[in-house]
């Protein structure tokens, strides 16, 4: 207002009226920051009426119309009938004792006048029902983010994508978990319709119910609108990198990148094989592209792994995934216990899945593993082996070609790794499947006969004409005692008779014949090894079976004596 200047509320109702009086009162209430000096609770305070509040509102109507305000906004709770020295925030939700409500209010003489007032009453049921009220609208952020799995003491974390043990939840959220916990509006999900499934074709049994997947799509996109040749030049020096890890072999390289491309055209594919690059160059690159580059592509999807992973009880780790990098695995007589589990992961159609304090669960199995070591000798493979694509690179990375690597890898916008994922993408598989065999290398040969017990090198060498004997029918005894000698010409330590007998029995005939040697008089039974015997008689060279039969261990007599005797 314009003109006189207003000392007190009484000039400015005599003035401007009561109207104007109780505006400004109101915001200087709507304003204030402290408490009034009337409102303290001071025995030497002033008492007059007169007394004004930063010179704007009288002590006594402040008091009042503080009081009016706490009147409406707090209420004694009420026990059967009886009366509390609980006091309830009705605008808050919140219980305060006598003293806490003393805080609350600033002082005692204010908390005081409220306690002698006509104030409001509320039962304790009331409050219960008012708190929880208040509680389901705060926990429903809840019901949006955790299902209980059914069966479990487990939930789906919807926004973590993750399973959590449910104390997990009742430790953070104490309060809302009991809401939650009880109330119908929670989702209950069966622990079988939580499921990864990068095909995206799975359904639940039942319509009704509820199904997660937790696969949600690949990080890495492919570039748009880029032809395959387009993609083959952008990303030149990351398919020479792999043709280098190839040994330089085109026919390798090939069934190597379709092997990659497979799972990615058809996500959720599971390969029947596995790729082991190994020796003991070290900087071949085999690190830099299945790790540094094909890791980039899979995101969280892939996973590196060492030996620790293998021999513990928990194996989550492979729990959502599609790529499986193994460095370095096995040491020693590991790489033969451990095969049973290797070979489940390759081909098993489901893995059952143990994560530490949860419950354990059953999955489908879509890991493509590869194996990367400087080890000569990285895994033990069977003869027949047919999971297996074995790589020896025996150099290392040209230095111009590591650079164009490191400088695609740096690159923020993944230009180069964009563009062979889309070469990937677009490559045409010429035939090949998740089901085509593993093919032959020289280095898988090598491989497999490093994994080979010697009997069974023995017994191969002896089929091919390697051993320094014909390959031809033997006495038992014969073949092992020049068995013998072979093992300590080459160092090794020998099996029992029975085993390498056993062996070859189970790959050639085996029985105990009669046979008669040139110049004997009678015919002698024996446990033969009896190689491509004829079964009609006469032969051109023997008249019966056992005068063959004399001539194939004479043979062999003949060489072996050669060999165990020079002289």
């Amino acid at each position: 207002m314009q003109g006189k200047q207003h000392t007190d509320f009484n000039d400015l109702a005599a003035a401007a009226g009561l109207n104007e009086v109780a505006r400004q009162i109101k915001h200087a209430l709507a304003n204030q920051s402290i408490v009034t000096q009337a409102a303290n609770d001071d025995d030497s305070a002033p008492t007059s009426a007169n007394v004004q509040h930063n010179g704007n509102v009288p002590a006594d109507i402040e008091r009042d119309m503080r009081l009016a305000n706490m009147l409406k906004r707090y209420a004694q709770i009420m026990d059967i009938g009886k009366g509390t020295n609980k006091v309830y925030d009705l605008e808050q939700k919140i219980e305060y004792t006598k003293t806490q409500f003393v805080s609350e209010a600033g002082n005692k003489k204010l908390a005081d006048l409220w306690w002698l007032a006509k104030h409001s009453k509320i039962s304790k049921a009331e409050v219960s029902k008012d708190r929880d009220e208040l509680m389901v609208v705060e926990a429903q952020s809840m019901f949006d983010r955790y299902f209980l799995i059914y069966g479990t003491k487990e939930v789906w974390d919807d926004v973590e994508r993750i399973r959590l043990p449910v104390d997990t939840i009742k430790l953070a959220r104490p309060n809302e978990y009991d809401i939650w916990l009880k109330s119908e509006a929670r989702i209950t999900v069966k622990a079988d319709n939580i499921w990864f499934d990068p095909t995206r074709t799975k359904v639940p049994k039942h319509d009704k119910d509820i199904a997660i997947n937790t696969f949600d799509g690949l990080p890495m996109k492919p570039v748009d609108n880029m032809t395959a040749d387009d993609a083959q030049k952008l990303c030149t020096p990351i398919i020479e990198l792999l043709l280098h890890l190839c040994e330089g072999d085109q026919s390798i390289y090939d069934w190597v990148v379709r092997w990659l491309a497979i799972p990615l055209q058809r996500p959720g594919t599971k390969l029947d094989t596995a790729l082991i690059f190994h020796g003991e160059i070290q900087g071949a690159g085999k690190s830099l592209f299945f790790d540094r580059i094909m890791t980039r592509i899979y995101g969280d999807y892939g996973v590196i792994l060492g030996q620790g992973q293998l021999e513990s009880q928990y194996n989550d780790w492979v729990s959502n995934k599609l790529y499986a990098l193994f460095e370095e695995i096995f040491s020693g007589s590991d790489r033969y216990s451990q095969m049973g589990m290797v070979k489940q992961l390759i081909t098993g159609n489901t893995i059952y899945i143990n994560q530490k304090f949860m419950s354990g669960w059953k999955q489908d199995n879509y890991v493509n593993a590869i194996f990367l070591s400087n080890n000569m000798m990285p895994l033990s493979l069977e003869q027949n082996d047919r999971r297996h694509v074995v790589c020896y690179p025996k150099k290392k990375i040209p230095e111009p070609l590591l650079k164009d690597v490191a400088k695609a890898l740096d690159n923020t916008n993944d230009d180069m790794l964009r563009a062979f994922y889309t070469y990937l993408m677009k490559l045409d598989l010429n035939g090949q499947t998740a089901h085509s065999p593993a093919i032959m290398t020289g280095s898988k040969r090598q491989l497999i006969r490093l994994s080979q017990p010697n009997w069974e090198v023995f017994y191969d060498d002896w089929v091919k004409g390697e051993a320094g004997i014909p390959y031809c029918s033997s006495l038992t005894d014969d073949l092992y005692d020049y068995y013998q000698h072979w093992c300590r010409k080459g160092g090794e330590r020998g099996t029992t008779k029975t085993k390498l007998m056993t062996y070859i029995g189970r790959r050639e005939h085996k029985e105990r014949l009669r046979y008669q040697m040139q110049g004997s008089a009678r015919p002698v039974q024996s446990t033969i090894i009896a190689i491509n015997m004829p079964t009609n008689y006469p032969t051109p060279d023997a008249a019966n079976q056992q005068l063959w039969l004399g001539m194939q261990i004479q043979l062999m007599k003949n060489a072996i004596g050669h060999k165990l005797d020079p002289k």
